[in-house]
């Protein structure tokens, strides 16, 4: 009987951990521009997103140009540490022109993950530059880039420029 107990009580604090450890973070939806705009800037300003999965419901055309140019998302002393899932989605439009080495990309810097979205637009600079990610410390997987990438030196690629772990 004792044994019975006790296997039912580790069953039940396993289902309990579980609950905890899968289904503790908030999921943040991404439906336009102007949300994909104030989730950059919130990165920006100092927020993680840590144990946060932002999820794309669509296809977003930022509409950069010269005059309104994407600020990536994240930074090395802001970076991203959440979850980005582009569900499959695209995001146009994105246009980045820079004369010197900062992260040129759709995230500046990321600590986290990023998968399941493509991008589409131009990107300019000296260096540190790519579709996805100009730097990254996390997981990017099922990314592609269709953006149109112009470097004059060190780290440019299609999805990553620079890949590195911690």
């Amino acid at each position: 009987m004792k044994n019975k107990i006790a296997i039912l009580l580790f069953i039940f604090m396993a289902l309990v951990s579980i609950n905890i450890f899968c289904f503790a973070s908030e999921t943040r939806y991404i439906e336009n521009t102007t949300d994909l705009i104030n989730f950059a800037g919130e990165v920006n300003g100092g927020k993680s997103f840590k144990d946060v999965t932002v999820e794309l419901t669509t296809d977003i055309n930022l509409m950069c140009d010269e005059n309104n140019q994407w600020i990536p998302i994240g930074s090395r002393s802001k970076p991203f540490d959440g979850t980005f899932d582009g569900a499959g989605h695209i995001i146009s439009g994105i246009y980045i022109k820079k004369d010197d080495y900062s992260d040129a990309a759709l995230f500046g810097y990321n600590n986290g993950i990023i998968m399941n979205v493509g991008v589409i637009g131009n990107i300019t600079s000296k260096g540190h530059l790519a579709g996805i990610c100009a730097d990254n410390v996390g997981t990017i997987f099922q990314c592609y880039n269709d953006a149109t990438i112009t470097g004059e030196s060190i780290g440019i690629g299609g999805i990553v420029a620079w890949n590195r772990t911690h």
